[in-house]
């Protein structure tokens, strides 16, 4: 519980901490961004979290850059408080997306390739687009790789800072 008479939990200091140990994974990796599907990850990554009902459906999801800040798409309403009570977030980097909810959404409605159009976007924007990448996630993947249709390969990063599950048992 946080009170205004003494300072207990600093979050945004746990917050660059942990913004810090990616970027120091990422930067010793061969890879120019990671894209995060996990809740878990993505909650380390951007300091966002909608709940447990979320859980497990690959609507929401993360990129970092190695030149940039976290992206977050959510949903709509949840892109919205994001923007409006995540200061650490920039504004414009809080969106609302939706890539067919495992399935619920047919292929054919074109959620993965409108979402890979706009990442991409934002690997070019951020100098990162020619860096290796792996791509999962299934249809995601299939939407993300290069026009050759075979993705590039990486090693996981070095160090890798693990999802927040392996920092709670260490």
């Amino acid at each position: 519980m946080q009170v205004d008479f003494e300072e207990r939990v600093d979050f945004r200091r746990l917050h660059d901490y942990r913004l810090a140990r990616v970027r120091r994974a990422l930067a010793r990796s061969e890879l120019g961004a990671l894209l995060v599907f996990d809740q878990h990850n993505i909650r380390y990554i951007s300091g966002t979290v909608i709940g447990e009902w979320a859980r497990d459906k690959l609507i929401r999801y993360s990129l970092l850059s190695g030149n940039g800040e976290p992206w977050v798409w959510d949903f709509g309403s949840a892109a919205r408080h994001h923007r409006l009570y995540a200061p650490w977030l920039l504004p414009d980097h809080c969106r609302a997306g939706m890539v067919g909810m495992r399935g619920a959404v047919p292929p054919s409605a074109g959620l993965f390739e409108q979402a890979a159009r706009e990442i991409k976007a934002i690997l070019v924007q951020e100098g990162v687009a020619d860096l290796p990448a792996r791509y999962r996630h299934g249809r995601a993947a299939l939407s993300l790789r290069p026009p050759e249709g075979r993705p590039r390969g990486a090693r996981r990063p070095a160090g890798d800072a693990g999802s927040a599950r392996d920092q709670e048992r260490r």
